[in-house]
């Protein structure tokens, strides 16, 4: 494949319902389309916004909806003249069962609802599984671990995937307050939103190592890709660039680029990036890093391709990062291109055999956070 090449371009923000806004989730449920129309309605759930007062976190329980449209499903003239978002008002007081940041939310249209997870505020870390019926947004439950039954522990900064329509697959995170290297986890779990049961995941080798803040997507419903995230060393922080394969039907976990491989890993360590994987490529998107005396906010996005070769047929093609080379067509992708972003969402809206378009949003960079909407236009031709 050709080195890859993107644009992007902001797009008008709704007159209402967003935040400045990090840690938070980013939904897509309801799709529509005609050729002449696309549709998506997602949902924007927690997160963390600015303080009102000084040293203390104003961590959200509020759930926010949109509507994305544009013209057609990929149009070659997509821009932000033929691209608009639009906030749609829900039932007053629909909110969270209690504020959330770092936690997880996926919409399963075998159950109509959205499944958030885990996630922490500033009282605790939570375990708990919050669901919200999107026909019915005030048909609400709250579901917790008991004595009979098998539960993950207590995390935020985890991730969570659809497997099999119903099963949300977790892995890793962080489970309690501090950066003790043993309270971070590299644990594999699947939870079935129709039984509303846990089961844990056992590989039959070694798993990669603990971490929290990383991303991760299932590809062709197989296979859990896993990169990047954060852990501390006798009391530093540490970040990856690796890349891990789980086979969800052998059980076994393959690294495909081994953490700082100077032949492979052209992209820098980070955490808290955005994720997409197309029908052949996975995209890593910006992200951040500390450095020992700040944060430090990346602007580039990197992929690996030829997928299919490398998982299925397992040929001899060595994975390695590439860069995206991407063009800013206004002035706000220009700012977001130089400042960089951390705990940006990312969805891929859709794909064909020119394009994939990729919705971008919020997230922080030095000292602010963010809730501007982007279209990461993708050219695989």
């Amino acid at each position: 494949m050709k080195q890859l090449e993107g644009s992007l371009f902001s797009l008008q923000k709704p007159t209402c319902g967003t935040k400045p806004i990090q840690g938070n989730t980013f939904i897509p449920s309801i799709i529509n389309h005609t050729d002449k129309l696309f549709e998506m309605t997602f949902y924007i759930c927690g997160g963390r916004t600015h303080s009102t007062e000084r040293n203390t976190r104003n961590i959200l329980s509020d759930i926010v909806k949109f509507k994305y449209s544009s013209r057609s499903k990929l149009n070659d003239d997509c821009n932000s003249n033929s691209c608009k978002i639009e906030h749609v008002p829900m039932k007053k007081d629909v909110k969270l069962d209690s504020p959330r940041h770092n936690h997880t939310s996926l919409y399963f249209e075998s159950i109509d609802s959205i499944v958030t997870f885990g996630g922490s505020n500033t009282e605790l870390y939570m375990d708990s599984i919050f669901v919200m019926n999107i026909h019915d947004e005030r048909k609400q439950e709250v579901l917790k671990r008991n004595k009979e039954t098998v539960w993950p522990q207590t995390r935020h900064g985890h991730t969570a995937n659809i497997y099999k329509k119903d099963q949300m697959i977790v892995f890793g995170g962080k489970k309690g307050f501090g950066v003790d290297s043993d309270s971070f986890l590299n644990d594999l779990w699947s939870f079935n939103v129709t039984t509303n049961e846990w089961e844990k995941i056992k590989s039959l080798n070694s798993a990669p190592r603990e971490r929290c803040w990383h991303s991760s997507v299932i590809y062709k419903e197989r296979f859990l890709l896993v990169s990047g995230g954060f852990y501390t060393l006798d009391g530093s922080e540490c970040y990856l660039n690796d890349l891990w394969s789980f086979d969800m039907e052998t059980k076994l976990w393959n690294c495909l680029i081994q953490d700082d491989d100077k032949k492979t890993c052209k992209m820098y360590q980070r955490n808290r990036s955005g994720i997409i994987v197309s029908e052949n490529a996975l995209f890593i998107m910006f992200g951040n890093y500390y450095d020992g005396y700040k944060d430090l906010f990346l602007t580039d996005i990197f992929y690996v391709d030829d997928l299919h070769s490398i998982l299925f047929e397992k040929d001899s093609l060595l994975p390695i990062w590439k860069q995206l080379q991407i063009q800013p067509q206004d002035e706000q992708a220009k700012t977001l291109l130089t400042e960089g972003r951390g705990h940006i969402s990312s969805v891929l809206l859709s794909e064909n055999e020119k394009f994939i378009q990729v919705m971008l949003f919020g997230g922080e960079s030095f000292m602010k956070r963010h809730d501007n909407f982007f279209i990461l236009k993708i050219d695989k031709m």
